[in-house]
């Protein structure tokens, strides 16, 4: 082989070693740039694999967390509607237990008003009152023409027919004839009037003297202490028995408003102006079961298409609507009829009192029999006791503050 020739296939073989190694050198960089690219891309997978944790980790958190919203958001809304239907029953409660106390309210009123002016009590201590009553060993009139008798008209020489100025005497005595309590016998001013007499007989009379005239002055004193005590004690339980009964008055207008306030708005053409008195509205409307009717039917009324009941549509209807100053004045017409009640009480007990002061000053005076006069006064505090009790019963306060309890919720309905 020529020299030429062994360069030639030095130089081939040459060239070709050196393309194989560039060639091997370029594969080894693509397998490096290859394993670098796969490297990063298993970084990047490590990487999406923490974030698709983190987001795994934070959906959990999230759901835990919107679970317990929704626990809570269920638990308030199950409060607002234990809060709503407890409004609701309490307002229903309010509303038919005012009816109930309106009605119980009326009837202690009216219990009040027929206790002050009718009582076998007080016709009874009236009677004391009449001139010809002797219940206490005594008799006015005949005492008074027993006195005349022995003072005056027993004078020899007078001109004055003995029985004739005897009647007139009875008529001043009797005159007006009437045993009512609050009409009772001006007995004083009668008896005066029978002084009067005298005096007239005295001017004309020479055998009756001046002596005669205070002689009898002094044997009616005690008569005219003893009556003046009974008028005294008449005209001071009458005064406040009068008062009472403006207040009564007064409060029979007050419950008779709210009443129709009260009444208003589940029975919204009720018209008040057509009923006699406020007993007649009451007797018509004022009965505990028909207002949990009318309530009831309004209740119904707020139901929705699907049978849900609508709380709100409930709570803003005005007819279901009860304000809390109503409660304030059912108070306050409880406040006025008791006070009323313990003050027509206080009037009675008072009133007995000075009844007995007159009679034990009686008895002391002499004047009757004071067995009579002990058992009259026995008589008369039975009576009261028998009085009272029927007032107590009648007018029934402790019924009434109930009542007015369960209109604050203190009681059940």
């Amino acid at each position: 082989m020529s020299k030429l020739n062994c360069f030639f296939l030095f130089a081939f073989t040459s060239i070709t070693l050196f393309a194989q190694a560039q060639t091997n050198q370029d594969s080894l960089i693509q397998l490096y740039n290859r394993y670098m690219q796969l490297n990063k891309q298993a970084q990047q997978v490590d990487s999406m694999s923490n974030v698709l944790s983190s987001l795994r980790t934070q959906y959990q958190n999230f759901d835990a967390i919107l679970k317990s919203n929704n626990e809570s958001l269920k638990r308030i809304t199950n409060a607002q509607l234990f809060t709503f239907d407890r409004t609701l029953k309490q307002q229903r409660a309010k509303i038919v237990n005012t009816v109930d106390f309106i009605r119980s309210a009326n009837t202690s009123l009216n219990a009040l008003q027929v206790a002050g002016s009718v009582s076998t009590y007080l016709d009874n201590v009236g009677q004391l009152n009449n001139p010809s009553n002797s219940e206490l060993g005594f008799a006015l009139s005949d005492d008074i023409i027993k006195i005349l008798d022995a003072r005056i008209l027993s004078k020899k020489g007078l001109k004055t027919s003995p029985t004739k100025f005897t009647a007139i005497v009875k008529e001043v005595l009797n005159a007006p004839v009437t045993n009512a309590f609050t009409k009772s016998i001006p007995i004083v001013s009668n008896i005066k009037g029978v002084i009067d007499l005298v005096i007239n007989l005295t001017a004309s009379e020479k055998n009756v003297e001046v002596e005669d005239l205070q002689k009898l002055k002094n044997d009616l004193k005690k008569y005219i202490e003893h009556y003046e005590g009974l008028e005294q004690a008449n005209l001071t339980f009458t005064a406040n028995l009068n008062n009472l009964n403006v207040r009564l008055d007064a409060l029979k207008q007050i419950l008779k408003n709210y009443t129709t306030e009260r009444l208003r708005p589940i029975n919204p053409s009720v018209n008040v102006d057509t009923f006699r008195n406020l007993t007649h509205l009451v007797n018509r409307h004022c009965d505990k079961e028909d207002a949990q009717m009318k309530v009831d039917r309004i209740l119904e009324e707020c139901k929705n298409d699907n049978g849900t009941f609508n709380y709100e549509k409930a709570l803003s209807d005005k007819r279901l609507y009860y304000p809390e100053y109503a409660i304030n004045q059912a108070q306050v017409i409880y406040d006025e009829l008791e006070s009323i009640s313990r003050g027509f009480m206080s009037n009675l007990y008072t009133y007995q009192r000075n009844i007995e002061k007159v009679l034990v000053n009686s008895k002391n005076n002499k004047l009757g029999d004071a067995g009579k006069i002990d058992m009259k006064i026995k008589s008369l505090e039975g009576l009261l006791v028998n009085v009272t009790d029927a007032v107590k019963n009648s007018v029934n306060i402790d019924d009434l503050q109930n009542k007015l309890h369960r209109i604050n919720g203190f009681l059940v309905p």
